[in-house]
């Protein structure tokens, strides 16, 4: 049994006061101030835990226990499917847990003018569909036609065998063969149809996805895109925003699709009443907890797998009006996030002040209430009403102590930056594994390196 004491940043105390707090915790005594948290940890404590260590100083596990035993709430993957990307290539892979990249968007991503200059923009809707290439592109809290006007791009879809397929598209998949090449990674300055992805989609003929039989024809076939109701960043510095779908869109493996299960259909009502929860202090905390942070601008990272058990509002269970009143919060919350100019920004969501105080930077625009003080506190508050249960100040403290942690470990973007509204990183992935700490016994150092 261990005694862990976390000072938050910008406290500061003697370190005989700091000693006698850890030694009277030993005794039973816990005093716990403003300043900092303790923790009295068992080995146990530490077995099979699925979020960060970090969180057990905040006792978030018996929030999520209190969350899982409520009736009107159930797990994210009872209700959807997550994905990487909508492609059926993309959720085939997320499926089989491997990375769910195209392997060559120098070949798939087609701008206006490159779709002109291969002489393909007469096939703008039908072999060349509506792209949302970057999680940057998704400001606020839906996605319409219009924002991705103002960026008009496309991917190359087919489905079918290359016989079949119009001169102009053979002629710009044999392109794909020779001349269009990979621009990084292992298989820089080969063609895309050798990058790996593409010579497993080569072989990969007829497989089940989803409830369909798809017929993966060549390197190039990426099945088709599938249409769904929510988009998801897969990672954002300040605020994980899932969005309402309004425009229908191929989707880079690094915006998350949640593709509602078979069988289940939700309105327009209950989508957006369900979205209000996604994006609430709720919903962050478990993204804080569960996420991991990439990459020297502290990007939270959201991936399949944790998604897949977030604890949400089981919608079907709730009585209409308290679902209109969800829906009427996220309206709200959008109409909110396009009048201060998105939600991608550390004043626009958690507002000036807040912002200052956690990050201890004097450079925050002023007078900006933010997101978090204002909608999503009344969303939190209605969400709690709901459910019944009076821990969401906490909720919202402890959703702040973790960005604060995350975002003070922030340096300046390393040269793998993307550069974009949240400096989107390209992670790569080490050389070597790091070992898995097995069992319960775990060192007070590889406790650190997890948390």
């Amino acid at each position: 049994m261990s005694v862990l004491m976390y000072i938050r940043r910008g406290k500061s105390f003697n370190v005989n006061a700091i000693l006698k707090v850890i030694e009277d915790a030993k005794k039973g005594l816990i005093v716990e101030e403003k300043g900092y948290f303790i923790r009295i940890i068992k080995q146990s404590d530490l077995k099979n835990i699925d979020f960060k260590p970090i969180a057990l100083f905040f006792k978030v596990e018996r929030i999520l226990e209190a969350l899982a035993l409520n009736e009107k709430v159930i797990k994210l993957h009872k209700i959807f499917q997550p994905s990487e990307g909508n492609t059926l290539w993309s959720i085939y892979a997320s499926l089989k847990g491997r990375g769910a990249g195209i392997g060559g968007e120098e070949f798939y991503y087609i701008s206006e003018e490159k779709a002109k200059e291969y002489m393909l923009n007469k096939y703008i809707g039908s072999y060349l569909k509506p792209l949302i290439s970057s999680p940057d592109r998704l400001k606020y809290f839906t996605f319409t036609e219009k924002d991705w006007s103002i960026r008009k791009e496309y991917m190359f879809i087919t489905n079918a065998p290359r016989s079949q397929l119009p001169l102009e598209i053979q002629n710009y998949i044999k392109l794909g063969e020779t001349s269009i090449l990979i621009t990084k990674g292992p298989n820089k300055g080969r063609p895309v149809s050798e990058s790996s992805v593409a010579k497993i989609r080569k072989d990969l003929g007829k497989v089940e996805i989803i409830g369909q039989i798809i017929t993966f024809n060549d390197w190039y076939d990426l099945g088709g895109i599938v249409e769904v109701p929510i988009y998801v960043t897969y990672g954002a510095r300040y605020w994980i925003r899932f969005a309402l779908a309004n425009f229908q869109c191929a989707l880079d493996h690094r915006i998350l699709a949640l593709i509602p299960k078979q069988g289940l259909q939700f309105d327009e009502v209950e989508l957006k009443a369900l979205l209000a929860y996604l994006n609430s202090s709720f919903s962050q905390l478990q993204a804080e907890i569960k996420g991991r942070t990439a990459g020297g601008v502290a990007l939270l990272e959201l991936d399949v797998k944790p998604l897949s058990d977030f604890l949400i509002l089981d919608i079907k269970k709730l009585p209409r009006e308290e679902i209109e009143k969800l829906a009427q919060l996220f309206d709200k919350l959008e109409a909110k996030a396009r009048e201060i100019g998105g939600a991608d920004t550390l004043e626009n969501v958690f507002g000036s002040e807040t912002a200052k105080e956690l990050t201890g930077r004097s450079d925050i625009k002023s007078g900006v209430d933010g997101l978090f003080n204002t909608v999503i506190k009344e969303i939190d508050n209605e969400i709690s009403r709901i459910l019944g249960i009076e821990f969401v100040e906490n909720i919202r403290t402890i959703v702040l102590d973790l960005a604060e942690r995350r975002l003070a470990r922030a340096e300046e973007a390393k040269k793998e930056a993307i550069k974009g509204s949240e400096e989107f990183v390209e992670i790569r992935k080490p050389k070597t594994k790091r070992k898995e700490v097995k069992g319960i016994n775990i060192r007070l150092d590889q406790f650190a390196e997890r948390s």
